[in-house]
């Protein structure tokens, strides 16, 4: 698939999944709280890469941030987002973006936020370079992509043989997934099951990568990582 193809078939994807399963606020409010801490959030500039629904967004301004950027490559994920902040009645500014091919002029942050966003792109170290660009000195970049494990190559090729498969097929499947797989994981933030199977089971691209590559990423630009969160599902597998 090439690069063009790639974005094209995630926005599409994500114009559907992030418009029909909704995360719920306070649970992603109560993730965000102990992944970073309410007082490193307050009064912070904070940019969410690839923002989706706007919940991560959402979650920084109800927890005292100062200004709130979400941008994303999806209009239907920043339809949701912007109507959720408007219901909140939260000012937060939602924007149509592509993190391969990044322009936010002169802007800078105290926290970017990118959870489960990089690994769809098709060329994760440059979206991660082109974030990192919008980082103020001494500031976080709270980061999360897939893990690779031994498992990898299973989870994968049950995903490509998933897409080959009559497209009525995919909630029936992903709502078995979340009651077998989903149920289980260690860590909820927010998201309805269906809809996580969903996203983990039928997303056109997706890379992994272990904790020791993203470190290396961190240091060539002299910064040091924290592991916070290994894994989040089953058999240390999904997110890092």
């Amino acid at each position: 698939m090439d690069q063009n193809n790639i974005g094209d078939k995630t926005s599409d994807f994500y114009d559907y999944v992030w418009t029909e399963y909704l995360p719920r606020v306070e649970g992603h409010n109560r993730w965000l709280k102990s992944l970073i801490g309410e007082d490193d959030i307050r009064d912070k500039v904070v940019l969410d890469g690839g923002c989706g629904t706007g919940i991560g967004a959402i979650g920084f301004k109800m927890l005292g941030a100062k200004e709130v950027m979400g941008i994303d490559i999806s209009p239907g994920a920043l339809s949701t987002a912007s109507n959720l902040a408007q219901e909140l009645k939260l000012d937060i500014s939602f924007q149509q973006r592509d993190l391969l091919n990044l322009d936010l002029g002169q802007r800078s942050f105290d926290i970017i936020y990118s959870f489960g966003v990089l690994h769809h792109t098709g060329n994760t170290r440059l979206a991660f370079e082109n974030l990192l660009r919008y980082l103020k000195p001494g500031g976080k970049f709270v980061l999360a992509l897939y893990v690779k494990t031994p498992l990898t190559f299973l989870h994968q090729g049950l995903r490509k043989f998933l897409l080959t498969l009559p497209a009525f097929t995919r909630i029936p499947i992903s709502r078995l997934a979340s009651v077998t797989m989903i149920g289980k994981k260690k860590i909820i933030r927010g998201f309805d099951g269906e809809g996580d199977a969903l996203d983990w089971l039928y997303v056109p691209h997706r890379d992994h990568y272990t904790p020791e590559e993203i470190r290396d990423w961190f240091r060539e630009h002299g910064m040091e990582m924290k592991l916070l969160v290994p894994y989040t599902g089953r058999f240390k597998s999904t997110s890092n």
